[in-house]
């Protein structure tokens, strides 16, 4: 397994602080989802994961951490603090402000990545925000007791507004305006007022939303601030990446014209066939389970980065910009490198974040091809 400086001088980058250009770019925070199913083997959810990444077709898909141990199989160490510290670097050196974890309870598998990230001592290199689901939001009182207390950490992110900005992440399931709303819309006033109270802060409360949720009037009556998504996907006829960023470039446009701030978020793939093969024990249903778009080019990756970019500057109420993501490995969506990428996307991420404020030819491709040349 490659050690941790190898493999950043491997992809380019410097272990290093955020790039020095980093002034060149619109006043806009760039975040990177995170899904840490990845870290904690002997669990259900790593177990999981393993499987839907086992068969040969996906397993160039497995993070470089990783291996595939067997025809079915994919293997992961237990998380380490040398790994997150690597990711770090990793993160920073590409020019990401922030990580966006998924926030689940302490003692969780899917906690570990933010415990190590939290330990770290090279942590004050990225910051983060959190990303709660609405369900545990609205039913978990120590988890949002924790949230609110963490509001006030000096890694904690904030909005091109100024105020640390929180994600709920809607989904229809669970969360329909007849059934969940009323409750929704209470828990965010005592999540205010608690903010106020344990961080002395105002916060920014933006709806994350899962593919196939669409904004609504009830929605923001709420009482969020901005709306987002978590990816997007749409249901129409297309294969190639350009299709998918073409959608969610559309999505962009679509949800600006009737909401006062958007977070754009910024598609790396989706493809979840992994998961129709070997369905996961938390997905009874599967979202958009049947739609698949070709992973990206360097090229077309830079020309979706800058659109972002340019979005942000042309709508100035823009809290931040969200890639999806960080490790959705086997959803299709990644920027950490795997066993068989075909461009190194953090390198590529670092000249995008660079070249699209400057206008520069490369980040301005906007072509239909995947080459986008």
């Amino acid at each position: 397994m490659l050690n941790r400086r190898s493999l950043i001088q491997g992809l380019g980058l410097a272990a290093v602080a955020p790039m020095a250009y980093a002034k060149d770019r619109p006043n806009v925070p760039v975040g990177a989802i995170r899904w840490d199913a990845w870290y904690a083997p002997g669990s259900t959810i790593t177990e999981a994961v393993a499987k839907t990444l086992g068969a040969t077709e996906y397993a160039g898909r497995i993070p470089t951490f990783g291996s595939h141990c067997s025809e079915t199989l994919a293997c992961f160490p237990r998380i380490s603090q040398s790994q997150i510290d690597m990711e770090i670097d990793m993160a920073a050196a590409a020019g990401l402000d922030f990580w966006a974890f998924m926030a689940y309870q302490k003692g969780h598998p899917m906690h570990l990545a933010f415990q190590h990230y939290l330990q770290s001592q090279s942590a004050s290199k990225i910051n983060f925000s959190l990303i709660c689901s609405a369900g545990r939001f609205m039913n978990d009182q120590s988890l949002i007791d924790d949230h609110s207390k963490l509001l006030a950490h000096p890694g904690y992110q904030k909005s091109a507004t100024g105020l640390p900005l929180y994600s709920i992440f809607i989904s229809n399931k669970g969360t329909a305006p007849s059934s969940g709303m009323n409750k929704l819309q209470e828990t965010i006033e005592a999540f205010r007022m608690m903010a106020r109270n344990k961080s002395r802060t105002r916060v920014e409360i933006a709806a994350l939303l899962a593919p196939g949720t669409e904004p609504s009037s009830e929605l923001m009556r709420a009482g969020f601030d901005a709306v987002g998504h978590y990816s997007i996907v749409c249901s129409r006829a297309g294969s190639t990446f350009r299709d998918l960023t073409s959608c969610a470039e559309a999505q962009w446009q679509k949800d600006a014209m009737t909401y006062r701030a958007l977070i754009p978020t910024v598609m790396t793939g989706w493809d979840r066939r992994p998961r129709m093969n070997n369905p996961v024990p938390w997905e009874s249903r599967p979202t958009r389970q049947g739609i698949s778009f070709n992973q990206p080019s360097a090229a077309a990756f830079h020309a979706h980065v800058g659109n972002a970019l340019r979005f942000a500057v042309a709508h100035p109420a823009t809290p931040a910009i969200l890639i999806y993501a960080w490790n959705e490995f086997d959803e299709g969506g990644w920027l950490y490198p795997t066993l068989a990428d075909d461009f190194d996307r953090l390198g590529s991420l670092k000249i995008a974040l660079r070249s699209a404020s400057k206008g520069s030819k490369e980040s301005n491709c906007s072509g239909e091809s995947d080459g986008c040349e």
